[in-house]
């Protein structure tokens, strides 16, 4: 026997727990993934429907990793490939068929100045440059783990324009909607969601004042239309630190904030991110029921600039 088939029959005998939470994700939506029993040197890498994983141990010393379903994607059974590397034996592999659920997204329609619709010719440079800025973030290698346990909502105003949201402006459907609405009045406070490092503060054409938080193991939260800064590209930042402060600025027809939160260039639902166990200073405790979602936010606030061509 070769010695290179001796090791995959070796991988194949030694198979190793997965645990998904949830174990059925829905459309754009982070799920966790968790080695139980893993020792404190095992390395996990892997890809989930041919993005890659983000590994990382927490605080309690689990062998964790993330991983984001696509909102496109279609529901259905998703190809999770998992390599776990221990000192002494053989890799272990597990290829794994994770059920993707259909999301919910509902639909709105806008009627707003054309102006928002189609940006005039001397800001393409702008928009290019921001894209360009912003990809630079995302395409990073993953950081250090950065936050600890969960993460928090930015702001206490009310909840609407979700993710996901499918938007008619002046009867064409123009966009998906890749964040949260959340209303605020101007300089309203904003706080990060998670301990993390500020690694992009830029005043975008579509989405204004913009600040990005890299929390590590390719985790990202972003801050649209901001009217003020209280950091500074570079600065580490607590969870429920003060970053911001809510604004109209960019693409945006009232003062409001957008949360969004992405998993390397992965955008997914802010919501399923706050709503995560990742607890780490005890085992979890049972949660409550999902509360029925906040009533939609008024129209003034919709965000028209936060649609594909915008960061």
């Amino acid at each position: 026997m070769s010695a290179g088939l001796w090791l995959v029959l070796a991988a194949a005998a030694l198979p190793f727990d997965v645990r998904l939470t949830p174990e059925q994700p829905l459309q754009g939506q982070l799920f966790i993934i968790e080695i139980p029993g893993a020792q404190p040197d095992d390395r996990l890498s892997g890809t989930f429907d041919g993005s890659p994983i983000h590994p990382f141990i927490d605080a309690r010393g689990r062998l964790r990793a993330l991983a984001a379903v696509k909102l496109q994607r279609p529901a259905g059974k998703a190809s999770l490939n998992l390599r776990l590397e221990r000192a002494g034996e053989p890799p272990r592999i597990r290829n794994l068929a994770v059920r993707v659920r259909a999301g919910s997204f509902p639909e709105q329609t806008l009627t707003v100045d054309p102006k928002f619709l189609a940006p005039p010719k001397k800001a393409w440079p702008q928009i290019a440059a921001d894209q360009k800025a912003m990809d630079r973030v995302f395409s990073a290698p993953d950081s250090e783990k950065k936050w600890l346990g969960r993460f928090i909502w930015p702001s206490d105003g009310r909840r609407g324009g979700g993710f996901g949201l499918r938007r008619t402006f002046n009867k064409i459907q123009r966009s998906r909607h890749w964040g949260i609405d959340i209303s605020g009045e101007e300089g309203d406070p904003v706080a990060s969601i998670g301990a993390g490092v500020v690694v992009l503060k830029r005043d975008c054409y579509y989405s204004g004042g913009t600040l990005v938080v890299d929390h590590g193991a390719g985790l990202f939260s972003l801050y649209f239309h901001l009217s003020r800064y209280e950091v500074e590209e570079g600065e580490s930042v607590a969870q429920g630190q003060i970053i911001g402060r809510v604004g109209a600025t960019g693409r945006a027809t009232g003062s409001h904030l957008h949360i969004s939160t992405k998993l390397g260039k992965i955008p997914f639902d802010p919501a399923s991110l706050i709503e995560a166990d990742l607890s780490e200073d005890e085992p979890p405790a049972a949660q409550p029921d999902s509360a029925p979602p906040p009533p939609p936010m008024p129209a003034p606030a919709a965000d028209p600039g936060t649609g594909p061509a915008a960061p």
